[in-house]
């Protein structure tokens, strides 16, 4: 929903990837299957089943390229925004539904 949100508002300039990863795939195969996009911002949706390795994942990512913009969402960020607030790899945190936010950042 977020990339048809970003997608209506930026049509043009705005390159939009979703890569699925899953929780059986290695750290090291997620990363080389994000960073092949060339990302200028990575998202996270972050649930309790996958916030400790999207947090990891995020933490290698920057480890790659300090510049990468971690942006993160979903129900997890929403009701524990301090909990990310304090890690110093997430750049953002959209807290509720981000489909309109996320346009304005």
């Amino acid at each position: 929903m977020l990339a048809s949100s970003l997608k209506a508002a930026f049509p043009v300039g705005l390159d939009i990837s979703i890569v699925d990863g899953y929780l059986d795939e290695s750290y090291d195969a997620m990363l080389a299957h994000i960073l092949a996009t060339k990302p200028d911002a990575v998202g996270f949706s972050l649930y309790n089943w996958n916030s400790d390795v999207s947090l990891e994942l995020a933490r290698r990512l920057k480890g790659q390229n300090s510049a990468l913009l971690i942006l993160v969402g979903g129900p997890q960020a929403s009701a524990q925004p301090e909990v990310y607030t304090a890690c110093a790899e997430i750049d953002h945190i959209f807290a509720g539904e981000a489909e309109s936010s996320i346009v304005r950042f």
